[in-house]
């Protein structure tokens, strides 16, 4: 058999052998971390379309069905390889204040900024507008979906624990709780006795129409403290308690003795008494 030659043109070529980041490093950071999860939750229920005009761009539809569901936050928790906070929270240099309001189910964080995330332990939300996911280690995630949140209900939380966020602002912080009142009460006015002012401290376990009345012995209205609407919290410096200035309504001056004042929250009202020592 005879065999005819073909001439061959021979292209030097070389070809680089590189890590290919997972499709779930989404910010492709080389580590899939609480931020990889952000970036899904806030795209969660979008239509992606293929092919992708930027395909090197972060693509928050992880597993490649055209749709950022459930199923892509599941597989970036899956894959969650490294721990964000792996001591205390103390090491972060941005803080998020959360108050925390007891509720009848378990208690709500009002954060003083949104959050897209909060991460900790034993950490048990009752809310519709978060998803939780567990990440290694025990630790539980709260995610917002598609817009940050200024408010969570949980059932349960450790307040002992390190907690840590993502803010509005993509930016991990430490949050740090702030306890409301679990009861609403009047707390006993100081000084007292008194001459020629006092302040009358009080606590609201949730926000409320605060009015304070001020009456004498035979029943006579002294004074109306209109305080307005209040939010929850402590109202017991001098700069956040009712004061009293020790005048009538006609700005008179009043005579020493006891006076009865008398705090109305709501449908609620609690009593207490004072003295002008003059």
């Amino acid at each position: 058999m005879d065999f005819n030659p073909i001439g061959v043109n021979v292209v030097t070529a070389s070809v680089k052998i590189g890590e290919v980041l997972k499709s779930w490093d989404i910010d492709k950071s080389g580590t899939v971390d609480i931020f990889d999860l952000v970036f899904v939750s806030r795209h969660f229920g979008e239509t992606i379309t293929y092919p992708l005009p930027d395909p090197t761009a972060p693509n928050p539809d992880v597993d490649g069905n055209g749709m950022v569901d459930v199923f892509d936050l599941v597989l970036v928790s899956k894959h969650f390889g490294e721990e964000i906070m792996p001591g205390a929270p103390t090491l972060l240099d941005v803080y998020l204040t959360a108050t925390v309001i007891r509720t009848r189910n378990g208690i709500k964080l009002k954060f003083e900024r949104p959050v897209w995330a909060i991460w900790s332990e034993n950490i048990e939300p009752s809310d519709n507008a978060v998803i939780v996911l567990k990440t290694p280690k025990g630790k539980s995630l709260a995610l917002a979906l598609r817009e940050p949140v200024d408010e969570l209900s949980l059932r349960r939380i450790d307040p002992s624990l390190p907690i840590v966020g993502i803010d509005s602002d993509m930016r991990l912080v430490s949050i740090r709780l702030k306890n409301m009142p679990d009861r609403t009460v009047l707390l006993p006015n100081y000084p007292n006795p008194f001459n020629p002012e006092t302040w009358i401290p009080f606590q609201l376990a949730e926000d409320a129409d605060v009015t304070i009345r001020i009456y004498d012995l035979r029943g006579n209205l002294i004074k109306t403290l209109d305080l307005g609407h209040l939010k929850a919290g402590y109202y017991t410096s001098r700069s956040s308690a009712a004061h009293w200035d020790g005048r009538n309504e006609l700005g008179e001056r009043v005579a020493s003795g006891v006076y009865i004042y008398r705090m109305k929250v709501g449908d609620k009202a609690f009593t207490g008494k004072m003295v002008i020592l003059k």
